[in-house]
């Protein structure tokens, strides 16, 4: 998730969060279905065990958000070469207490902020895409086509957009970002650089159609 958002997410779920690691013992696994299987959107998380040659390292439930990993990572440190799905629900049920410290209206807010940078997020990369194909010289001055945003869609048909970075910037960890039904705030982040176009494309695509969407509440 990008890092705003990422703070909206952490301030809105609190404590409220089960982590989970799969090659943990059969009793805490146990504890982790539990955990996941009471957040009805976390049934969106891919079911695989790997997903292209990263296998599933861990999953993470909570009230606003569900994630899961693959790859590899450093324990202490979460280096590593891996890809994290990040599901929010800015619609998640507000927890009972806050009313009880006057924090409805704050949560209320996050929540809503979190949907329209995400869908600000989205927008802005389609447009940018749209805009640079209407102007060859700007199109020439990034480098050409495979310069483009990737913008596509969903199994559901919302629209995904990946930023790539034009020929002379620095590549990055760019992620993959989406907000589904309208409600639902998707990031996909591989710690692989985005070095063009369609290597983007192909990096994310999988994790993508891993995705459950239909099992969205």
């Amino acid at each position: 998730m990008n890092r705003f958002a990422r703070a909206i997410a952490v301030l809105l779920s609190g404590s409220m969060l089960a982590a989970c690691n799969p090659a943990a013992t059969p009793e805490v696994e146990a504890d982790i279905g539990d955990a996941c299987d009471r957040i009805p959107f976390a049934a969106a998380l891919p079911s695989a065990e790997v997903i292209g040659s990263r296998p599933l390292l861990w999953k993470e439930c909570g009230v606003a958000e569900v994630s899961a990993r693959y790859g590899q990572e450093d324990p202490e440190t979460g280096d590593g070469d891996h890809c994290t799905i990040d599901i929010s629900d800015t619609r998640f049920e507000t927890p009972d207490g806050a009313a009880a410290v006057g924090a409805v209206g704050a949560f209320d807010h996050g929540k809503s902020l979190m949907l329209n940078f995400s869908k600000f997020n989205v927008e802005v990369l389609v447009k940018s895409r749209e805009g640079i194909l209407n102007e060859p010289v700007l199109l020439d001055m990034r480098g050409g086509p495979s310069t483009l945003p990737v913008v596509g869609q969903l199994a559901n048909g919302d629209t995904y957009a990946i930023p790539v970075p034009a020929s002379q910037e620095e590549p990055g960890s760019d992620p993959l970002l989406a907000v589904i039904n309208d409600r639902y705030a998707l990031t996909i982040e591989c710690t692989d650089p985005v070095l063009n176009h369609d290597q983007a494309e192909a990096m994310y695509r999988p994790y993508a159609a891993a995705l459950q969407l239909d099992k969205l509440p």
